[in-house]
């Protein structure tokens, strides 16, 4: 039986990256240079020191030979004890680092190679254990050796019940996807057909203008719940009380690959990029002509 990892859906590489990794005597060690690329951007955080954590770990795809060249460079945070600051719940830091690495990524330069460093609290430190591989940076040890998948791993023949099935998981959003994109062709029709409309008929084409943005507000917000609803299932599909369990309990590891091979899919097929692209288009709750051109290009409507 072929061991099942995190990473999953991608082809193997015949070693781990030579981006992030030097092999020596059969051991993978942590390139100096990204280590000091990982503690400096870190450090850009403005809330508080970041390396000032009890373990920084790197975990995910790049810790196994499952890759392409613009995986995500997972590093996790360990705050033990009540060593993060007052002010904010664990929870909400965890959300704050998160977002703050996002948005700010290009501005502070936060790549290897082609890697985006994502920086994540781990509020559950054990759960890294199901992760193929655990480094951990301070110390320069493994706390899980990283496990390479053969050369014949075919994720498409491993994962191919979770793959037929996808498309159970993204027909409502696919619905919803086809409804907005309805609404703004609407939008645009009733927009261009305004000012050669007789005066007398204008204000209800305002109307009906106004009524359409609301649809379209409405679409996105549905949107954006099921894309909360993918992330939790995720989030809650295992959560190990301590390493050991992570690594010996075959059913909560299945559960996890399961529940991350789909999680990888919705990314691969960009209903993830989507559905966050359409967020940032109704953050200030007033959709304006401009971020509607926008949206019709995340869309990829054509007409208009």
């Amino acid at each position: 039986m072929k061991k099942l990892l995190e990473s999953m859906i991608d082809y193997p590489q015949e070693d781990l990256s030579s981006d992030i990794w030097i092999k020596q005597d059969s051991q993978y060690l942590l390139k100096d240079d990204v280590k000091e690329k990982i503690l400096a951007t870190l450090k850009e955080y403005p809330h508080f020191d970041l390396t000032n954590a009890d373990e920084i770990r790197i975990v995910g795809s790049l810790t196994s030979n499952q890759y392409v060249d613009t995986s995500d460079l997972d590093v996790h945070l360990v705050f033990r004890g009540d060593k993060l600051p007052k002010g904010k719940t664990p929870e909400d830091w965890q959300k704050d680092i998160f977002k703050w690495f996002k948005d700010n990524r290009e501005a502070i330069e936060g790549y290897v190679q082609d890697h985006p460093i994502e920086v994540y609290l781990q509020l559950n430190p054990a759960q890294d254990f199901l992760s193929p591989g655990v480094y951990e940076l301070k110390s320069g040890k493994w706390l899980k050796e990283p496990q390479l998948v053969s050369s014949d791993f075919d994720p498409y023949e491993v994962y191919k019940d979770i793959i037929n099935d996808i498309e159970k998981v993204v027909g409502p959003a696919d619905v919803l996807l086809g409804r907005l994109k309805r609404q703004v062709i609407d939008y645009d029709t009733i927009k261009s057909m305004l000012e050669k409309m007789p005066p007398e008929l204008r204000q209800r084409a305002k109307e009906e203008l106004q009524k359409k943005l609301e649809e379209i507000q409405a679409s996105i917000e549905e949107l954006l719940k099921t894309k909360k609803n993918w992330i939790m299932a995720r989030r809650l599909a295992s959560m190990p009380k301590t390493p050991e369990q992570a690594l010996s309990d075959i059913e909560m590891m299945k559960t996890w690959v399961d529940k991350n091979v789909l999680f990888k899919l919705l990314s691969r097929y960009s209903y993830m990029k989507t559905i966050s692209d359409l967020e940032e288009i109704i953050k200030d709750d007033e959709i304006t002509d401009k971020e509607l051109e926008i949206m019709k290009s995340i869309l990829g409507v054509k007409w208009g």
